[in-house]
């Protein structure tokens, strides 16, 4: 079968070794360590009061920063209960354990948002070692003989469209131009029009560097190199959490209905750098992509492992991916019959 229509869907392992500097792309791993080097600077007991702690893995990592979130989204529900809790009520008490909350809540949501820019702004990315991963990667496919291609990716960073740009493929992430020359997303039938117009459709289906959504819910796009901007509005991501819900933010709804479209129109699938520690990306992956091709590129043999629980069906290829690509099982599996 011909890799007529492609989905390659990425992870932070595909972004891994294709840093500017010595130090490799985070993980979720590392991530918990420079939020948690981030929080003690502001308070050395921050850290250890949201459950970021020393060595922690990524998923507890995910587990720490999803049960904060959604304990500050309860924040004013718990102070009005407090009293219920306490043994003699005194007055204002309630009130200022809420204002103390409060401050603490908003300086963790802080170091987060910064902590995000800083760990997956556009300057992280080698513009070369992504140019020749990916490059390499598509001429493996041989995703130059008239096929289509769409990409959905996890991560926050702009590692694809750098690389798309350079090989000249035309990578769109449903950019469109607003009022006052600013550039807002709206990713409303981007798979069709990409096609149609010879784009290279890219989803980022948790969320981007420089999206900021607005109190309207449009989101705004600003550069990727640019730092973590307080007043442009709050950062439209879902941030690490095994519970994350797509549908809480609007336009990453939208990107998850064009991930579907691409998926149901897919002959192959292939899922590289994801941990897919993800049940909702797991369950779309079977849902809509039952009747195509699925491998997994795996790096080690947990990641075989994870990869055979849960998406049994598919094959899983080994990779290494990065400036110095080695994929010949790809292009076994891109060549098989």
């Amino acid at each position: 079968m011909p890799v007529e229509h492609l989905v390659l869907i990425t992870g932070a392992g595909a972004s891994r070794n294709l840093s500017s500097s010595r130090a490799p792309m985070p993980l979720m791993a590392d991530w918990n360590e420079a939020l948690r080097k981030a929080l003690e600077e502001q308070d050395l007991s921050l850290s250890s009061m949201v459950g970021i702690h020393r060595g922690q893995t990524g998923p507890d990592f995910e587990k720490a920063i999803g049960d904060f979130l959604t304990w500050q989204r309860l924040l004013d529900l718990s102070a009005r209960f407090l009293p219920l809790g306490m043994e003699v009520l005194i007055d204002s008490s309630s009130e200022d354990w809420r204002l103390r909350a409060d401050a603490r809540a908003r300086t963790v949501t802080t170091v987060l948002r910064r902590s995000l820019y800083d760990q997956f702004g556009k300057d992280r990315i080698s513009t070369a070692g992504a140019t020749t991963a990916y490059g390499s990667l598509f001429e493996a496919l041989d995703q130059v003989s008239g096929g289509s291609l769409a990409i959905a990716t996890t991560n926050y960073d702009p590692a694809i469209e750098i690389a798309l740009a350079e090989l000249r493929m035309r990578p769109t992430i449903g950019e469109v131009n607003g009022p006052g020359g600013l550039n807002f997303l709206d990713p409303e039938n981007l798979i069709g029009t990409s096609r149609a117009g010879h784009f290279t459709p890219v989803l980022h289906l948790h969320g981007k560097v420089g999206w900021y959504t607005q109190d309207d819910g449009s989101v705004q796009i600003q550069p990727p190199h640019h730092l973590y901007n307080e007043t442009a509005g709050t950062p439209t991501v879902l941030w690490p959490d095994p519970e994350k819900d797509p549908t809480i933010e609007p336009g990453i709804q939208r990107l998850w209905e064009q991930f579907d479209i691409a998926l149901g129109q897919a002959t192959h699938v292939l899922v590289i750098g994801h941990s897919l520690h993800d049940p909702i990306l797991v369950n779309r992956i079977r849902r809509g992509a039952s009747g195509a091709r699925v491998a997994v590129a795996v790096f080690a043999v947990e990641d075989s492992d994870m990869a055979t629980r849960v998406l049994p069906e598919a094959k899983k290829v080994g990779i290494d991916f990065g400036p110095t690509p080695e994929l010949n099982h790809i292009r076994e599996w891109s060549g098989e019959s």
